[in-house]
């Protein structure tokens, strides 16, 4: 929650497949006043309607600057854009009912109002993708598998596997075979970003809102106590399809991983250096069990994973994954084309451009919808038709 990414993408359509070719990138970042107050929606804080109305509108003026900023580097006149796909900053995601949380039915929420976004660029705008998976009986995600298929292959020569380390970390399978499977495995980024923005509430680590490089990680120690009993949870048990957010790995997720490294270490205060290491590794075990318990064992056989996302900067994290799975080659997607920062967003412009044909975007092999769906809401632009 440190930046909104933006691509300019050029999308062609063509036989035997799409075309897709990067344009412009570009980060803009996120203010630490904007940022404290989405931290807050998101942790389930008691926030008045009024806060998350204006913050949405907000979100969605900060969207609207992030695309101008891509549509300038790119040189290209905003006219000439067809149209602007918005993930949205998600809030809330619940993916399955939890009563004793007051979780009745699946639910999501993500802000940027695409109104707003329409409106201050004159392009049409396409945003709310994971709610209409949801309504059709899914979980609401993954649902990048439909836009890793056109950006790398279908995975007719071998077994592809990417890996994308954003707040959450998540899998796809593109088999050899024409299977597709996907599955969240864990916590991402979100844990360690956490823990340092914490220690910033405390006048520590100003102005970085991460452990860069995972260089403070890699000085800590791990509570191996912790890693084991969280590997082995009902949670990280639980079978695909699944998906997570900031409900299983936000707030509460920290508090119990550092009240639980206090009982195991019998102590009253625990390094922040030890919290980062042990973060870390956590995100790192379920990555790897993931791979070993769907993949591995299942009968697939890739040889690379391709990674994407800001944990690919994550030195220590990606060390930790090369010693789990030594068999597996780890490669920044830019090996193939498609730089490790941009992928998520070159995705949303597909699945952006998908909405707009009328091409379902969800595979229901992943998500567990009853059914394939288009994904996304379309506000038009200035003086155009969707």
């Amino acid at each position: 929650m440190d930046a909104v990414d933006a691509a300019l993408v050029h999308v062609k359509p063509d036989s035997p497949g799409t075309q897709v070719k990067l344009v412009a990138f570009t980060e803009t970042k996120i203010d630490a006043p904007l940022r404290e107050r989405l931290r807050l929606v998101a942790s389930g804080a008691a926030v008045p309607a009024a806060e998350i109305c204006q913050l949405d509108i907000d979100v969605g003026e900060l969207f609207a600057r992030a695309a101008m900023s891509a549509i300038r580097e790119s040189q290209t006149e905003a006219e000439k854009v067809d149209l602007i796909a918005s993930h949205g900053q998600t809030v809330c995601h619940i993916s399955e009912k939890d009563e004793t949380k007051g979780w009745k039915k699946p639910a999501t929420m993500q802000l940027g109002e695409p109104a707003v976004i329409a409106e201050r660029t004159g392009v049409t705008t396409v945003a709310d993708f994971h709610v209409r998976d949801i309504a059709a009986g899914g979980k609401g995600g993954p649902i990048m598998p439909f836009a890793e298929r056109i950006l790398f292959g279908d995975g007719s020569d071998s077994d592809l596997l990417f890996l994308t380390i954003g707040g959450i970390s998540n899998l796809t399978l593109l088999a050899r075979n024409g299977s597709v499977f996907a599955i969240d495995t864990g916590p991402g980024n979100m844990a360690m970003d956490l823990i340092v923005q914490h220690a910033q509430q405390k006048g520590f680590m100003k102005g970085q809102p991460f452990d860069e490089g995972g260089k403070i990680a890699g000085s800590g120690k791990i509570c191996e106590a912790v890693v084991e009993q969280f590997r082995n949870s009902p949670l990280m048990r639980q079978a695909p399809p699944r998906a997570f957010g900031r409900e299983q790995f936000g707030e509460e997720f920290v508090e119990w991983m550092e009240m639980s490294m206090k009982q195991s270490d019998g102590r009253d205060v625990v390094r922040f250096a030890d919290k980062l290491a042990t973060a870390c590794e956590l995100t790192a075990v379920t990555i790897a069990d993931a791979i070993q318990t769907f993949v591995l064992e299942a009968g697939y056989r890739p040889s690379t994973v391709i990674m994407s996302g800001g944990g690919v900067a994550n030195s220590c994290l990606v060390s930790r994954l090369q010693e789990r799975c030594p068999g597996l080659a780890w490669v920044p997607s830019d090996a193939y084309g498609v730089p490790y920062k941009a992928k998520d967003a070159m995705g949303f412009a597909l699945l952006g451009y998908a909405a707009l044909h009328r091409v379902p975007g969800n595979l229901p092999q992943a998500t567990g919808a009853s059914h394939s769906v288009v994904l996304g809401k379309i506000v038009p632009g200035h003086g155009s038709r969707p």
